[in-house]
């Protein structure tokens, strides 16, 4: 059995071509018609060959008919080339492949058709160059097919996982199984054992096999190991349509995916392919999976249902959530508020916090800015917050009615305007006031309001005290309200009291000071009397609803005898006048 040519001593090339030499002696020369049947002969041994290396990828053909293919070509190849005679014959032959079957040394002839096959041959080239092979001495210790076979099988593996053409993976893998056979030890038992399998390894891509938002726009590096793989050799690397190149160099390999290139890459997953051939034409794949996550977005959800934390809020637990696209479940939420931070954990695209009602009752009124903060497994961050408002306090009150809180029988018969002020309540809040069992509205406008009671609903007020109620809510929902006392009081009235027990001032009272007094009806104590009598003018006060004064005994005396009118006046404190008349005589 031939060894491969690396391996044959001097002594052995020499008994080698004694041997062949003595063959060649034996044998008639060959003619050019006999040497272009044989050439016939090996194509058609060889066109076989690649049939059956085509059917062993599909699993059709044992390796023992590929072998024994193998055998035929092998002795068609020794017939040709033991006649050294035919040499430049074969050279001179314009039918290549008859040249090829012509010329010695058919190891030389694979390899130059497994170089071939590696630069850029199809399927159809690798099956030829395992034809030449077998028909060049193979004879290795596993069959030509079945080796075949294999190649099919893992160039087609590595085309679904990169990208590569199937015929040039498989041809480059029939080209080296041509290699591999021609320089293998002697057909049928006894050769050297098979050349060790190189390996190519892509080692994990940006840290965790994921491209994030901060790396898309950047250079990513691939790189990786070899084993059985001289330096210089060339490795391909496949990403999305695209392939790079760069030289294996001390079992290590190394290339930058250009930033551009990763930037075209959209959310996803891709499969990176590595191949590379060793010296011997002996092919090794990879494949890795690479993600592409470049977003991951957060959102804090409406805090107290319209964003303002009032009065009765401000004393509970306020509950925080939110959604998130991008976020894988169990991710860690940071939520700040007040100088305080909280977590949740993403669940389902969703998550929730509450916020203790010991932080929120120390919150003042104002507005605060509510933040949530978190990353996606391949570190994009999110972020995203919110204005919340904390508004705890609203109030109203009511002004004055009718200049004194009192409606007096002038007032009595005319509309009565009711007003007043707010504080903290927004423009175009309602305000209910309340009155006699009657509501009227208005709306706040600059932090005041006003409303008009209906003349006819004050006629309907009997004289005495009413009570006013106002209300109002802020947009927070704080309630405030206020309450004023007011008066109907509609009459007042003076009457006199007989003078002199009879009306009548007679000589001994003539000479004496002269009381006189009476009564206030609705009049309030303390209110003036003004009390007349002939030109002169006397006042005093109602005290318990009564009243007198004293007319001096000069004045009394100047009275001549006749008739006079005593009259008194006096207003309640609603403004309503009262005035009565009294006659007396002087006798």
């Amino acid at each position: 059995m031939a060894k491969k040519s690396g391996d044959q001593s001097p002594s052995s090339t020499n008994v080698n071509a004694e041997s062949k030499a003595g063959a060649a002696e034996q044998r008639p020369p060959v003619s050019v018609d006999e040497l272009s049947g044989l050439g016939a002969d090996a194509q058609a041994l060889r066109a076989q060959a690649a049939r059956r290396v085509k059917k062993a990828r599909r699993g059709l053909v044992p390796d023992t008919e590929m072998i024994g293919d193998a055998a035929d070509a092998a002795v068609a190849q020794d017939a040709l080339s033991a006649d050294q005679e035919n040499i430049q014959l074969a050279q001179a032959t314009p039918d290549a492949a008859v040249a090829d079957v012509l010329l010695p040394g058919g190891g030389t002839a694979g390899n130059g058709a497994g170089a071939a096959v590696i630069g850029g041959g199809g399927a159809d080239a690798a099956a030829a160059a395992a034809a030449d092979a077998a028909a060049a001495g193979a004879g290795g210790g596993a069959g030509a097919g079945a080796a075949a076979a294999a190649g099919a099988d893992a160039a087609a593996i590595l085309a679904a996982g990169t990208g590569l053409s199937t015929g040039t993976l498989l041809g480059a893998g029939a080209g080296a199984l041509g290699l591999a056979a021609a320089a293998g030890g002697g057909g049928g038992g006894g050769g050297s054992s098979a050349p060790p399998s190189p390996t190519v390894r892509i080692s994990t891509i940006a840290n965790d096999n994921v491209v994030n938002a901060s790396e898309h726009a950047a250079q990513v590096t691939v790189s990786g190991t070899t084993t059985y793989v001289e330096d210089g050799r060339t490795v391909s690397v496949v990403l999305s349509g695209h392939t790079y190149t760069t030289s294996v160099s001390s079992g290590t390999w190394s290339l930058s995916v250009p930033s551009s290139d990763v930037a075209g890459l959209a959310e996803g997953s891709y499969q990176v392919g590595a191949a590379v051939a060793n010296g011997g034409g002996l092919v090794a794949t990879d494949t890795r999976s690479l993600l592409v996550d470049t977003t991951a977005t957060i959102s804090i959800g409406t805090v107290s249902s319209d964003n303002v934390i009032n009065t009765v809020e401000h004393g509970a637990a306020v509950v925080v959530s939110g959604t998130s696209a991008g976020i894988e479940d169990g991710r860690t939420v940071t939520i700040s508020a007040g100088g305080s931070s909280y977590t949740a954990t993403v669940s389902g695209n969703a998550w929730t916090v509450n916020v203790p009602s010991s932080l929120v009752a120390g919150l003042t009124d104002g507005t605060y800015t509510l933040s949530a903060s978190a990353s996606d497994a391949a570190g994009n961050p999110a972020t995203n917050s919110r204005a919340v408002v904390v508004d705890t306090t609203a109030s109203i009150a009511i002004a004055q009615i009718s200049t004194d809180d009192r409606v007096n029988n002038t007032e009595h018969g005319s509309v009565v305007t009711l007003s007043g002020t707010t504080v903290g309540v927004e423009n175009n809040n309602v305000v209910t006031v309340t009155l006699n069992a009657l509501t009227y509205t208005a709306t706040v406008s600059g932090n005041a309001w006003t409303l008009s009671v209906p003349t006819s609903d004050v006629a309907a007020m009997l004289d005495g005290g009413y009570q006013v109620r106002a209300s109002v809510s802020d947009n927070a929902g704080n309630p405030a309200s206020a309450n004023r006392m007011f008066t109907v009081d509609t009459s007042a009235s003076l009457s006199i009291a007989a003078v002199s027990t009879d009306d009548v001032l007679n000589a001994a009272e003539h000479t004496l000071a002269l009381p006189i007094s009476g009564t206030a009806a609705g009049i309030e104590d303390g209110r003036t009397v003004t009390v007349s009598l002939r030109g002169q003018s006397y006042t005093t006060t109602v005290n318990g609803g009564v009243w007198t004064v004293s007319v001096p005994s000069s004045n009394v005396a100047a009275l001549t005898d006749g008739n006079y009118t005593i009259s008194a006046s006096a207003t309640d404190a609603a403004g309503n006048p009262a005035s009565g008349t009294h006659a007396i005589s002087v006798d």
